[in-house]
């Protein structure tokens, strides 16, 4: 990108001036040449915002602009070989002395100053010349110095009617007239509802003047209703209709389908004076305002609708009175504004004292030429260019990096931040692709062999000195690494975890400016680096796990790894050989002593320690998560427990048979415990007063007794119990409950029903279950899952009736379960019992209204749905695999699914798909049947399909192109492993009746993807003849 030069150009000045670089170039006798380069570059530096400016309408500039960007980069070359060599000479020969008068005299021969002599002298001859020309040009394009550079920044909007007044200036005037017209009911007969715009530019106050009208007591009296809806770019009409009706009803709706979200709308503002505010509108089609205000029409003579936009022409299509301009403020007000948000909390006599400054930095953007560019000169936003225009230099070249991820791309920012500094962008070098013919990658900063088969690494791995980031994580045949990584005195990012390394090598030490550091492995061989080699790593920070510690022959080398002073490390892993539990017990201890952290970490991992205590210092350190896992048999007591840990939040003590006692009482901070397999473990919990999330697994009944008691849980997980304790009952704060591994559990307590907070319950691997609660489920619970529940039989009726608000019910592997009620979200799989769905006796007209996803899987003996249909108006998606015994889809669902989108289904059954009005994808699997008639019939597909998907049916001999020619709107088509006999005439037919269509088939010899327009059916006839080489029918077919 050319707008990206400056941010470059400033990169290759900064190392110009680098230490060893000059001291390497002084030796070779080009340190004059390298600040002649500096000094022109810096002259050019100096009109560059000019320039990046300029290139919008004058292609000089343009064309000079990417003349020097490709100079930088030779320029940039030169400079990595300099320092290459630099570190090479420094490495192989050490420092020289300067003075020395005997080499004066003698004369020497340096094979390197002679490759130098060659090579990179021509190269800074020709740069010499060329930049010479570049520096000159800059004259002739009249670009000025001293541009003001300066930046700001703008965020996503997401705006509510909520207000603070005290910070809103010179608005009173605006409001009172808009006011005026609120109240004042003069709306046409014809036009119950007024629509009045505000129009302004960008940031002038539109919503904040908005925000303070509907807050205003007198319109707050004067309309039955208000509602508040930030629209933003995104004219979604079901999100905005939507997000309307909830604003109305105070209650979310789980609906796709806009006939029904409008209905709803309708009902709710019938016969009512309301105020819809819509701020930040964009939308330019009438025909979208046309459908979003149908609903509005039945509100009361008087009723409003308030919108905000910076466009006239937005407000155009939707006013029903003239738009109303906001103007910028005033000075005064201006300056008040500025003063109340910069000086808030400075005396009034010092702000009295204070002057505005710079006032022609800001009238320089707002003048700026960007501001009136056509848009068929670029597609980018005025505001959007200015913002990038004036970002300080280091940041532009950061910013467009970014576009070569492609739209919508998830990057993670660690790996982000690790290749901008592959490419220079931070800590000053740039990109890594320049490989010499000998494979040496002097150039390279970035290298990645995280997941490959490598059993190690090339000795030569130590001549990249350039290097920066080294990650070889998950490399599982990985055992050693050379020593002459620590040649690498420019790394800066390492990552070998989860790799087989028996130990570190020789010279990590060495490493010096090393940030990150995975893993340290304390190796046994004499030739591995030792635990006291971290000593010298200070800069190391985020996670860092120090492994087989049942190594360390001497304690005193942990002492002087000296990790109290690596403040920079927010992770800590302390980590013995799970398998070397045999040793010098007391050694161990004294090891995890001296390891000692700094007390601000954040996150603390204790595994398969076998000392005999733990360390004094451990309350000290820690205030984020504590980890104690699979600790030895040797651990038997907590010698801490009297100790307090004033900022710990979390504690995890997992796998620790042996270890007993009480756990440490005083937790005053602690938000989450988990106990799992301590079966000596406490005879009873501490009182903590902050505990919301509590998980017990094999622990006996005393402790989960104890847990009752604990009234502050909000999240309680018990596994592996004999039974629920009535004491459950009083945890009236409890939100979620899991009971997983009950054998002696028969039926859901009636005791849960007390439970009035609760809203999620999840019971698995209960053997003995058969029923649920006979008094219904907890009144406000809204998600049930029940999971490997073999002898479960049925959902009783009760089970729903007291419950208004289950949302999602999830069952799976419940093989005995015949019977049960369809509710809202509905997944079942693995229930091979499972015969019918089905409506209880009694209960008529039921309407899952907000049932929007329907998956069921692996029940091989269902057979029907409920009689009479499903009655799912919102249901969207629809799957259904491996269910044999299914003939037919539910019944009359072109009435009852009317907003069915996706379905998904194996082998062929009575479908009526032609009359769902809004199916778009439809998948059919047919599991190798038996089907060799045309297919798909006459009339079988709706006319609304886009997508189809027909795969494994291996005895179909043809396709019908009848049944896909009442598709206009089909986009794409995807078959695979049907019958070898189908013949490639029917694609091109389907592709002459369907022109935009994609179409993919997948056999044994047949591959063919259409993306062109029919009307080039020339240039079509030779692409499908070299696309289709086995299809003896090809030519002809394409040529009929």
């Amino acid at each position: 990108m050319a707008m990206a030069v400056s941010s470059f150009l400033a990169v290759v000045i900064d190392k110009l001036i680098a230490g060893p670089l000059l001291e390497y170039a002084r030796r070779q006798k080009v340190d004059l040449t390298l600040q002649e380069w500096r000094k022109k570059l810096l002259h050019i530096e100096a009109v560059m915002n000019d320039a990046e400016e300029k290139q919008i309408r004058e292609r000089a500039v343009k064309v000079w602009l990417d003349d020097l960007k490709a100079l930088a980069y030779d320029i940039e070359d030169v400079l990595d070989e300099l320092v290459t060599k630099a570190n090479r000479h420094s490495l192989t020969e050490g420092p020289q002395p300067s003075s020395s008068k005997v080499r004066k005299f003698i004369p020497t021969f340096h094979p390197s100053r002679s490759v130098f002599n060659g090579k990179i002298s021509k190269k800074i001859k020709k740069i010499t010349e060329d930049l010479d020309t570049i520096a000159n040009r800059k004259f002739d394009l009249y670009l000025r110095e001293g541009v003001g550079e300066f930046s700001f920044s703008a965020e996503e909007r997401l705006t509510t009617s909520l207000v603070d007044e005290f910070g809103v200036y010179g608005r009173d005037a605006d409001r009172e007239k808009i006011m005026e017209l609120l109240l004042s009911d003069e709306v046409s007969a014809d036009q119950k509802v007024g629509v009045i715009p505000i129009v302004g530019m960008g940031g002038v106050g539109k919503t904040t003047l908005a925000q303070i009208i509907y807050n205003d007591k007198r319109v707050e009296d004067h309309f039955d209703t208000r509602t508040w809806v930030c629209v933003s770019d995104q004219f979604d009409l079901v999100e905005i209709t939507k997000a309307i009706l909830e604003s109305v009803t105070k209650d979310s709706s789980h609906s796709r389908n806009l006939q029904f979200l409008q209905d709803g709308l309708k009902k709710e503002l019938n016969g009512k004076r309301f105020l819809l505010v819509l701020d930040d509108i964009w939308n330019e089609n009438p025909n979208n305002w046309s459908v979003l205000q149908a609903p509005f029409r039945v509100g009361a003579h008087g009723s409003f609708v308030m919108v905000t936009t910076r466009n006239e022409n937005v407000a155009s299509i939707m006013r029903t009175t003239a738009s109303y301009h906001l103007n910028e403020l005033s000075d005064k007000y201006c300056w008040s504004l500025f003063a109340h948000l910069a000086f808030e909390n400075i005396t009034s006599d010092a702000l009295q004292s204070l002057e505005l400054i710079d006032e022609n930095a800001w009238k320089e953007m707002l003048n700026n030429k960007i501001w009136d560019l056509p848009a068929d000169q670029s597609s980018i936003l005025p505001a959007l260019h200015l913002s990038y225009h004036y970002l300080p230099t280091k940041l532009k070249q950061c910013f467009a990096y970014c576009s070569i991820f492609p739209k919508g791309y998830e990057f993670e920012k660690k790996q982000l931040i690790l290749l901008w500094m592959g490419e220079g962008l931070v800590d000053g070098s740039r990109r890594g692709e320049t490989v010499e013919k000998e494979g040496k990658l002097k150039h390279l900063r970035y290298l990645d062999l995280s997941y490959t088969a490598i059993h190690k690494l090339p000795e030569s791995i130590g001549m990249l000195f350039n290097l920066q980031t080294l990650m070889l994580s998950n490399c599982n045949f990985l055992s050693e690494v050379p020593s002459e990584i620590g040649k690498l005195i420019n790394l800066r990012y390492f990552d070998i975890s989860k790799t087989k390394l028996e130990g570190m090598p020789m010279g990590i030490n060495r490493l010096k400016d090393l940030q990150v550091l995975t893993t340290f492995v304390v190796g046994w061989k004499h030739t591995a680096a030792r635990i006291k080699d971290l000593r010298d790593l200070s800069q190391l920070g985020g996670t860092l796990s120090i492994l087989n510690l049942q190594n360390v022959v001497y304690a005193a080398d942990a002492l002087e790894a000296n990790l109290k002073d690596k403040g920079k490390l927010d992770h800590l892993v302390f980590g013995w050989d799970c398998n070397a539990v045999s040793g010098d017990f007391q050694n161990q201890t004294r090891v995890l002593e001296n390891l000692q952290p700094h007390n601000k970490l954040k996150t603390l991992t204790i595994e398969y320690y076998y000392g005999t205590k733990f360390p004094n210092w451990l309350a000290s350190v820690s205030q984020g998560p504590l980890y104690c896992e699979n600790w030895s048999a040797e651990v038997e007591e907590w010698t801490c427990s009297q100790v307090e840990f004033p900022c710990l939040e979390e504690l995890y003590v997992q796998k620790c048979p042996k270890l007993k006692g009480e756990i440490p009482k005083h937790l005053p901070l602690l938000t989450k415990l988990e106990i799992t397999e301590c079966g000596q473990l406490v005879d009873s919990l501490p009182m903590v007063p902050s505990l919301c999330e509590l998980k017990l697994t094999e622990c006996n009944d005393v402790v989960f007794r104890s847990a009752v008691d604990i009234t502050s849980l909000t999240s309680l997980i018990v596994n592996d119990i004999c039974k629920i304790p009535l004491e459950l009952q009083h945890l009236h704060s409890l939100v979620r409950l899991t009971i997983d591994g009950c054998p002696e559990l028969r039926e859901v307590p009636p005791i849960l029903h007390k439970l009035n907070s609760l809203k999620q319950l999840v019971i698995k691997g209960c053997s003995s279950l058969q029923s649920l609660l006979e008094m219904g489920l907890p009144p406000m619970l809204q998600k049930l899952d029940i999971e490997k529940c073999g002898i479960l039989e049925s959902l009783e009726d009760a089970v729903m009736q007291n419950n208004t608000c289950l949302q999602q019910l999830t069952i799976k592997d419940c093989g005995s379960l015949r019977f049960f009620r369809k509710l809202e979200f509905f997944y079942v799989s693995n229930c091979t019992n499972l015969e019918s769905l089905s409506i209880p006796d009694g209960i008529h007209h039921v309407e899952f209204t907000s049932l929007n996803y329907m998956y069921i899987n692996n029940c091989p003996n269902l057979v029907s749905f409920p009689q009479g249909g499903l009655s799912a108006p919102n249901l969207s998606v629809l799957i259904l695999q491996q269910c044999k015994k299914l003939k037919s889809l539910p019944q009359g669902m072109h009435t009852l699914l009317t907003s069915l989108e996706i379905l998904l289904m194996e082998h062929r059954m009575e479908w009526g798909l032609q009359r769902l009005p809004f199916l778009k994808i439809f998948y059919l699997r047919g599991c190798k049947e038996e089907i060799s008639d045309p297919f798909p019939e006459m009339w079988l597909l709706p006319s609304t399909l886009t997508f189809l998907i027909i795969e494994d049916f291996p005895n179909l001999k043809s396709l019908a192109k009848e049944g896909f020619s009442i598709s206009p709107l089909l986009k794409a088509l995807h078959f695979q492993l049907l019958g070898e006999s189908i013949q490639t005439d029917f694609l091109c037919s389907l592709v002459a009746t369907n022109p935009c269509t994609w179409v993919v088939m997948a056999g044994k010899a047949l591959f063919l993807v259409i993306s062109y327009i029919w009307t080039e059916m020339a240039d079509i006839t030779a692409d499908l003849a070299m696309l289709l080489p086995h299809v003896s029918s090809t030519s002809a077919a394409v040529s009929s």
